[in-house]
């Protein structure tokens, strides 16, 4: 029988992490790294603690959703934070090693900037590849999103070029509203979040308009990886719940990941750079090949292809999410 995927997770985190809080939270609110790493047997580890503050405390309050065992901020540092701040270890994806990450990268959007969950550089530090990381969230499906209305010129002139379903109607009022037509439901916001972040790379990094600090200087030095890329990829990283309730949500939202972002991804792109919002500002991306993944990553498919690396990570992380 299938099992709720947190349930899964409840019943590893008393049985493997050997932990006694209730079931639903791992952590109390005040939960703090050298917790998480105890939990996890990482041991001591300042380049964990530094990702974990960037990942924890940043802009959104992660820390929030973090203390959930349905964080994909949590799935995301644990499986990645050997890549933080230049280590020797390495990944291997379509043949590119890359051997360095950052966490909750900025770009510049419209008002606010994106937050893209992790960014891998290669070796030769000639490509970039930005990963949106979804754990559980295709489970949230709906029928409506509202969103500014400066994105509606956009999403206009993405619907005209067929990017998007007949079902999907995209009204516009003091807000932009996407609205799924013919009771159908999806996971709306990873479409949005993937487009919005397509924006952020071709506006490229956010920087804080006066020094603030630790924030200033790591952000600054992603800036030296973007200016010195040539080839910019993006990509969403799902997590497969294999035999869970919400392998059926994780399929949907896939086919539709595919039908929208993967299938039109060269419209995607020459539709950003064309959108008059743009016209008058710097876009560093021109300069750069950017390019959206022609496939959806898995955290199974990395675990695959990389088995040397997730043999580095703690048992406790592996058994964990079944790994």
């Amino acid at each position: 029988m299938c099992k709720n995927i947190i349930e899964m997770l409840q019943e590893r985190a008393l049985n493997v992490l050997k932990t006694d809080s209730p079931k639903g939270f791992l952590f109390s609110p005040n939960y703090i790294a050298k917790k998480y790493r105890e939990l996890f047997g990482i041991g001591e580890n300042p380049n964990f603690d530094r990702a974990f503050e960037i990942v924890a405390f940043g802009q959104g309050n992660e820390i929030v959703k973090m203390n959930s065992l349905q964080s994909s901020s949590l799935l995301s540092l644990l499986f990645f934070y050997p890549l933080f701040e230049n280590t020797g270890n390495y990944i291997i994806s379509d043949n590119v090693v890359y051997n360095k990450c950052f966490f909750e990268i900025k770009n510049k959007v419209v008002k606010f900037p994106s937050n893209v969950d992790i960014l891998l550089c290669s070796e030769d530090k000639k490509k970039l590849l930005f990963l949106e990381s979804k754990f559980t969230e295709y489970t949230k499906i709906k029928c409506d999103e509202e969103y500014g209305s400066t994105y509606f010129s956009l999403y206009e002139k993405l619907k005209n070029h067929n990017v998007f379903p007949d079902y999907f109607s995209i009204e516009n009022g003091n807000n932009m509203k996407i609205h799924l037509k013919d009771g159908n439901r999806q996971y709306i916001e990873g479409i949005k979040q993937t487009i919005s972040h397509i924006i952020g790379l071709f506006r490229g990094p956010y920087l804080p308009g006066k020094d603030q600090g630790a924030e200033s200087k790591y952000l600054h030095s992603y800036k030296k990886y973007y200016d010195n890329a040539e080839e910019i990829i993006y990509s969403t990283i799902l997590y497969n719940p294999l035999n869970n309730i919400e392998e059926k949500d994780f399929k949907k939202y896939s086919g539709l990941y595919n039908d929208i972002i993967i299938n039109h991804r060269n419209e995607i792109i020459q539709c950003v750079k064309d959108w008059k919002f743009l016209e008058n500002k710097e876009l560093p991306g021109l300069k750069k090949n950017i390019i959206i993944n022609d496939k959806i990553l898995t955290y199974q498919d990395l675990v695959t292809d990389n088995n040397k690396y997730v043999e580095s990570l703690p048992s406790k992380i592996r058994d964990f999410y079944n790994l």
